[in-house]
C-alpha cells in the first residue's frame, strides 16, 4: 500500500471585482480577482502486506523523516471574467483562471521500495497547478438562472467535470439551488442572507459567509 494525502487552507481569502466598459451599450463585462493565503500540509505512508494483514498504520515516508507530516504555506491568485454580450438577451459567459499565480508549494514523493536516505528517488508533488474554466448561463422570465461549466479544461488539476445547476433567487438575500457534476454527483442548497449551505452526494455538508461591498 502507498497512500500520500493534502489538505490545504485557505485564510483569509480577499475577492475583488470590478465592472468595465465593453464599448457598446448592449454589453456588459466585469473582472474580478482572488487572493488566498494558502497553508498546504502533506503526508505519506506505506505498508506492507504484513501491514496491511494486520491492521496496522504503516510506516512513514522516507521523505517525512521522522515528522507525521510536512506543510509549506504560499499564495496565490485566481482570475476571472464575465461577459454579457448583450442586455436583451438572457445570456452570460464566464471564464476563470485558478492559480493564475501559482503558489510555489511543492512536496518531494519517494516511492516504495526506493533505496533508503541519500540514494532515494524522488519526485515532486505539487498540489495547486494552474487551471482553466468556462461556463454559461441562461436566465429564465421567471427568475431561474440555468447554469453548465466545464470544470478543469486541460484536467490539470484531476478535476474534469461538467456541471449543470440551476438557482432561484428570492430578492438579494435569499436563494435556493440544485446541481449534478458528471464526477461528483448531485447537490442541494441555498443561501441565507449572505450564508450559503450546501449538501452534496460526495462532500455531505459545507457552510460558507460572503461579505459583499
Amino acid at each position: 500500500g502507498d497512500i500520500y494525502g493534502l489538505v490545504a487552507f485557505s485564510l483569509p481569502d480577499i475577492t475583488f471585482g470590478a465592472r468595465l466598459s465593453a464599448g457598446s451599450e448592449q454589453s456588459e463585462i466585469a473582472i474580478g480577482a482572488r487572493l488566498r493565503v494558502l497553508r498546504v500540509f502533506y503526508t505519506h505512508y506505506y505498508a506492507d502486506q504484513t501491514d496491511l494483514a494486520s491492521g496496522n498504520a504503516g510506516s512513514r515516508a522516507v521523505e517525512l523523516g521522522t515528522a507525521d507530516y510536512l506543510d509549506k504555506r504560499g499564495t496565490s491568485v485566481d482570475v476571472g471574467i464575465i461577459w454579457k454580450p448583450n442586455k436583451e438577451l438572457p445570456l452570460t459567459y464566464a471564464l476563470v483562471v485558478e492559480n493564475f499565480i501559482e503558489p510555489n508549494i511543492e512536496f518531494p514523493y519517494t516511492a516504495p521500495n526506493s533505496p533508503q536516505g541519500a540514494g532515494a528517488s524522488q519526485t515532486t508533488i505539487k498540489p495547486l497547478k494552474r487551471a482553466l474554466h468556462a461556463g454559461v448561463a441562461l436566465e429564465d422570465p421567471l427568475g431561474i438562472t440555468y447554469v453548465a461549466d466545464w470544470v478543469d479544461i486541460t484536467n490539470s488539476l484531476g478535476k474534469g467535470e461538467l456541471r449543470f445547476g440551476a438557482e432561484r433567487r428570492f430578492g438579494s438575500g435569499l436563494a435556493i439551488r440544485a446541481g449534478y457534476g458528471s464526477k461528483n454527483g448531485w447537490a442541494i442548497g441555498g443561501e441565507v442572507f449572505g450564508i450559503n449551505i450546501a449538501f452534496a452526494q460526495k462532500f455531505p455538508m459545507q457552510v460558507s459567509r460572503s461579505f459583499k461591498f
